[in-house]
């Protein structure tokens, strides 16, 4: 009985001291370190990739670093947003971690850090080196996140997985087209219809060969300004001009300046219009793009008549409704 009794007390010994070793420590208490020990300048180069839905082809984004600055890889170089990728840059950089929360090859895959199971891999070429991380989802803004050729699994806080964002989209600037509007002295249209001219003078603005007994609806023009000044990017396709883009055959517009006491002119030609999205070259762009087909859209049709209104043809002058 007695031997029983302290076998017993041996075992529980044992267990408690096992216990002690293998239980995680507090890690608020462990000093946390940063993921990566890079210089921001220093990187070059950033890829991101998520797992391939099964049946898809592996897709992803890559970032390059150039001269001119950084540029999309996988969409033709089109420029990124600056803001945007050093943004990314911060938050990658800021990732502080503590001790792994696990150590073996085993918990890779139920922790989504797996060769198998992932949310994300994110390679960042850096002074002629490069570190692949294997990201998995933890909380709302933490990852869970080790080196492709590490076992060892960290936990990450500020950062999601979803804000490592692998469609080129959320590195380009969306605005395509932007025109102050007050800033425009004259612009030109030129369509099917023919060619319409609006200047713009200290009186207000005139449209050239106007119907008679006619003056400018400034309202009119400005709406009709405020659409095609503002496109919005969708997709950039390259920069070789195809014939099937049917840049030649469609309306174009083109606008003057007047900005810091220089004359600034550039517009735009627009192509085939399909599925709601426009083909545009801008002649102060070397990429041809898709944008918004509701903004181009009057383009092919507008003429002078648009853009007056009953009344005596002294320029800049409105005529409210029910005006006689």
């Amino acid at each position: 009985m007695k031997t029983t009794r302290v076998l017993g007390i041996l075992l529980v010994a044992q267990l408690a001291l096992a216990l002690f070793t293998w239980w995680p420590a507090d890690r608020s208490a462990q000093i946390a370190r940063p993921l990566l020990a890079l210089d921001a300048t220093t990187i070059t180069g950033i890829e991101i990739a998520r797992k391939p839905v099964e049946g898809s082809e592996a897709g992803g984004l890559k970032l390059r670093r150039t001269e001119a600055g950084w540029t999309i890889d996988s969409s033709n170089g089109y420029p990124a947003d600056a803001v945007k990728v050093e943004q990314l840059i911060t938050q990658l950089l800021d990732l502080r971690v503590r001790a792994p929360i696990a150590t073996r090859p085993s918990s890779h895959n139920a922790l989504s850090v797996g060769e198998r199971d992932y949310g994300r891999r994110v390679k960042l070429s850096a002074g002629g080196t490069e570190r692949e991380l294997i990201v998995g989802a933890d909380r709302s803004n933490s990852i869970r996140v080790r080196f492709a050729d590490e076992d060892d699994v960290y936990l990450a806080d500020g950062i999601s997985e979803f804000a490592l964002a692998d469609t080129a989209s959320a590195y380009w600037s969306r605005e395509f087209v932007r025109v102050p509007i007050e800033e425009i002295r004259s612009f030109t249209v030129e369509n099917e219809r023919g060619t319409l001219r609006v200047e713009r003078s200290a009186d207000g603005w005139t449209v050239a060969d106007a119907p008679a007994d006619t003056r400018a609806d400034s309202e009119a023009i400005e709406k009709f300004l405020a659409e095609v000044t503002a496109l919005t990017l969708v997709t950039p396709l390259g920069t070789e001009v195809l014939p099937e883009y049917g840049l030649g055959a469609g309306p174009r517009i083109s606008w003057t300046l007047e900005a810091s006491d220089q004359s600034v002119v550039d517009g735009y030609a627009v192509g085939v219009i399909e599925g709601g999205q426009a083909i545009v070259k801008s002649d102060s762009d070397r990429f041809v793009v898709q944008v918004e087909a509701a903004n181009v859209a009057r383009l092919g049709s507008v003429v002078a008549a648009d853009f007056v209104r009953p009344g005596d043809s002294r320029p800049g002058e409105r005529v409210e409704p029910g005006a006689e």
